[in-house]
């Protein structure tokens, strides 16, 4: 019984666990801040199939990247200033998040799939 509840425990936990993510959706900015989204339930895996990831920020925002790691843990990469791009060498089954950087509301997340060259255009309003 107690195997089950540990294995339940660890299911349930996830990437949401200590996920830094404060900002309240009905803004307490009046409405100006970016809607934040909920974090995905992915952590990084091991594929071996190795891709070349390009993200583009085509927002007006400054967003922070970051990498989910193999134990969940949202791992800093850089800032994206508007109009910048990131070209990273991962591999298929790898999450990346950003953050908005006066808010810190998760706004986009991407999970790498099996395509060698993956290119993302990243808007937020």
């Amino acid at each position: 019984m107690k195997r089950a509840a540990l294995l339940l425990l660890i299911s349930t936990q996830g990437c949401l666990e200590g996920d830094p993510n404060p900002y309240d959706q009905t803004t307490t900015t009046g409405g100006s801040g970016p809607v934040a989204i909920a974090p995905g339930n992915t952590c990084s895996q091991r594929s071996g199939a190795p891709v070349t990831l390009t993200l583009n920020n085509r927002s007006a925002r400054q967003l922070r990247l970051l990498w989910v790691d193999y134990s969940c843990v949202e791992q800093p990469v850089r800032l994206l200033d508007p109009g910048q791009s990131f070209t990273a060498s991962t591999e298929s089954q790898n999450p990346w998040r950003l953050r908005d950087l006066s808010t810190n509301a998760l706004v986009f997340e991407y999970t790498t799939n099996g395509t060698p060259l993956q290119s993302v255009d990243i808007n937020v309003p």
